[in-house]
């Protein structure tokens, strides 16, 4: 199971690369060559771990708005393996690309506040590493030309800069066949939602255990409890994809 979890986050053609970069490494005429093979493989590396860090984010921000985290999906493909870490499930894929993050808020007091720090929370979450390691470790601007050697911070700066900037390019997405908005667009339409529309934001513990049922395969509970969430607008897509997947 290690193996799968090591492999989702750097493939196995990865490793191979990273090999033939150290082997340049050791022959003067080569050695630029091998730093650069290993500075593009270091940073997208750190974009996988990018990724872990941003969804996190997620979850830690909306955790001090008040929320409950609930759940962390981190790539997509068929499952790897699930755990649970402090009463949130974390599901692992295969393909470590693009995860998703879920907390739910009960209190609806100053929601679209706490919903906005959910929202930024992921991309906070990597500017904030990248600040960190720029102040201790500095920036090198000619990284990728290799003349200076192999750079981990730089690497682990620009694959945290670009998850996290890229997330707040507001457009939308293809997530399993289904377009959502980015962090960014969810930001920018955060301010034009109803009050109605926000309190259904609020209390979907049931909602999460609907998702419970469904992934024990209890469909008939499972059921259930979509059906009651088909009508409502914040949950109505996610509903009937999995109740169509289960009828």
């Amino acid at each position: 199971m290690t193996k799968k979890i090591i492999f989702s986050f750097f493939p196995l053609k990865y490793w191979l690369f990273l090999l033939l970069g150290f082997a340049l490494l050791r022959f003067n005429d080569f050695n630029v060559l091998g730093a650069i093979i290993i500075n593009l493989l270091l940073t997208l590396f750190f974009i996988r771990i990018a990724i872990v860090i941003h969804e996190m984010g997620h979850l830690c921000f909306a955790s001090l708005a008040g929320g409950t985290p609930k759940r962390i999906i981190l790539g997509k493909g068929h499952e790897i393996v699930r755990f649970v870490v402090s009463n949130v499930k974390v599901v692992i894929n295969n393909s470590l690309l693009g995860g998703f993050a879920v907390s739910n808020f009960k209190d609806g007091k100053f929601i679209k506040w706490k919903k906005a720090l959910n929202i930024a929370g992921g991309a906070l979450a990597n500017i904030i590493v990248a600040l960190v390691f720029y102040y201790l470790f500095g920036f090198n601007k000619w990284i990728f030309t290799g003349e200076q050697g192999v750079n981990v911070a730089t690497s682990l700066i620009i694959a945290n800069l670009y998850i996290g900037l890229f997330s707040l390019l507001p457009y939308r997405v293809n997530y399993y066949g289904v377009k959502v908005p980015t962090d960014g667009l969810s930001l920018l339409q955060l301010p034009f939602l109803k009050k109605n529309k926000l309190e259904k934001y609020i209390d979907e513990d049931n909602f999460f255990k609907g998702y419970e049922f469904f992934e024990s395969k209890k469909y008939d509970k499972a059921i259930e409890i979509f059906k009651k969430y088909e009508q409502i607008e914040n949950t109505a897509l996610v509903s009937k994809i999995n109740l169509s997947i289960m009828l």
